[in-house]
């Protein structure tokens, strides 16, 4: 993400789960904005978390969101 931006809220907007409940898509929004320019901006994304077996935890499958 970078030192130059800061998260300001994080919401879970819903929640889709896989038939074989290891894979979990969140909608996410998140306002945000750079140390430099102090504008709030609002940006909606899609995370899909997969549950590992052989590490007994969930693993982040998806990237973080383009901050513009």
């Amino acid at each position: 993400m970078g030192e130059n931006k800061k998260i300001v809220s994080y919401d879970l907007l819903g929640t889709k789960v896989s038939e074989d409940k290891l894979e979990v898509t969140q909608t996410v929004e998140a306002e945000y904005y750079f140390l430099d320019r102090y504008v709030v901006k609002k940006i909606e994304y899609e995370q899909t978390w997969r549950y590992e077996s052989n590490m007994e935890s969930w693993m982040l499958q998806t990237g973080p969101p383009h901050f513009e």
